[in-house]
């Protein structure tokens, strides 16, 4: 009997506990709007980030913003002027384990400087003149040992904070090791540190500590 009242009186509690019982509407999400009225840079939103401080940055095609939950301040390129941010189309941002924002423009790799409110620019030197699609960055990833993938559209980087140098990856004709395509769009890393990336011509993936990489198609047959 003890265990009868107790499932009737579980029914009943359980009962007034769901939504049509008590008559009140369901709950809805209430959306809130940033624009050029309230001083966003652009109305083309590309990336979005939360930084240690709470902060919101937003990259745009005409520049980042960052809000604060009551106003907009918006950074730029400024002609003449190197701290300033190196290239107004900023489509990736990515704040790492220590705090830091790093931001991925059509320009190269920015570093936000709180302390100044300005940025420091690294800018990849490779041997061979090819352009200047290894400055569109489209993906930042952290690795375990707090480097950062990069995705250009112009090969894959792999960028040191710690010693500032460059590491790059391409597409070499005749080279079924190398990597798929040069323009890179997307990565991610599993668990066991395999990088994973989308490129234009299908998916690759990089084993912890490889320099080949494989690669998957729809079908089995064409996988290396």
């Amino acid at each position: 009997m003890r265990l009868r009242a107790f499932l009737l009186l579980a029914a009943f509690a359980l009962a007034l506990a769901s939504p049509g019982a008590s008559g009140a509407p369901p709950r809805t999400l209430r959306f809130e709007q940033l624009s050029v009225e309230q001083g966003l840079a652009q109305e083309s939103v590309l990336a979005v980030a939360q930084d240690d401080l709470g902060f919101i940055w937003l990259g745009t095609q005409a520049g980042l913003s960052r809000f604060d939950g009551h106003k907009v301040t918006v950074f730029r390129n400024v002609v003449n002027d190197p701290r300033s941010l190196g290239n107004n189309w900023v489509r990736v941002l990515h704040v790492d384990r220590a705090g830091r924002l790093w931001v991925g423009t059509d320009g190269g790799l920015d570093l936000y400087e709180p302390q100044t409110q300005t940025f420091r620019h690294f800018v990849p030197t490779e041997a061979v003149k090819r352009g200047n699609g290894n400055l569109h960055i489209h993906a930042i990833l952290e690795d375990a040992n707090g480097g950062l993938w990069l995705a250009t559209w112009d090969g894959l980087q792999h960028f040191d904070p710690a010693t500032g140098k460059f590491q790059f990856w391409h597409h070499v004709a005749d080279d079924p090791g190398s990597l798929a395509s040069d323009q890179v769009n997307t990565l991610a890393l599993d668990p066991v540190g395999r990088l994973w990336i989308g490129t234009a011509a299908g998916l690759d993936s990089l084993a912890a500590g490889a320099h080949r990489f494989e690669h998957y198609s729809n079908t089995a047959s064409d996988q290396n």
